[in-house]
């Protein structure tokens, strides 16, 4: 719990200062934990592939980017 609290706070504080859009790197299990906090599910995460996420006022949508074909 206090794992994903600080992985929130911390998303929370980027989102906060930047403007547009940010590109976050982390390792899966921070990715594992942002995914716990947005209550999405999380299935397989492919490293070094780039996820775009959106909220569209009901919930988040999460794809790959451009041609990134996990694998």
């Amino acid at each position: 719990m206090l794992f994903r609290s600080r992985v929130a706070d911390t998303v929370a504080r980027v989102l906060a200062r930047v403007e547009g859009t940010p590109l976050l790197v982390a390792h899966a299990g921070v990715y594992h934990a942002l995914r716990d906090v947005m209550g999405m599910p999380v299935g397989k995460v492919h490293h070094c592939t780039p996820y775009h996420h959106l909220h569209d006022g009901t919930g988040w949508q999460i794809e790959v980017v451009g041609d990134a074909t996990p694998g």
